[in-house]
């Protein structure tokens, strides 16, 4: 098994099991919405999209990143129970 000590190893090694499962090329065309940090209200970046405007992908990925952040053991706070999140 594999040992991150950083969230950003995790997504590295994540975006490598997709370049490997989905192909390089595809991968390419998806980068900006596996890499934007959008916000449902247009307050994020980098480009302050709002609502429908983001990509489908992202708001999946913007929603399993918030589930992992929440039931994922912090240095400031204990991991919260699945029912929780």
């Amino acid at each position: 098994n594999l040992v991150f000590n950083t969230d950003f190893g995790k997504h590295i090694y994540y975006l490598l099991v997709v370049f490997t499962t989905v192909g390089i090329p595809y991968l390419l065309l998806k980068v900006k919405e596996f890499f934007n940090h959008e916000r449902f209200d247009g307050r994020g970046y980098p480009d302050g999209l709002k609502g429908e405007n983001i990509p489908y992908l992202s708001r999946i990925i913007a929603i399993a990143d918030t589930y992992d952040a929440m039931t994922s053991e912090r240095p400031y706070r204990p991991a919260l129970s699945t029912e929780i999140a």
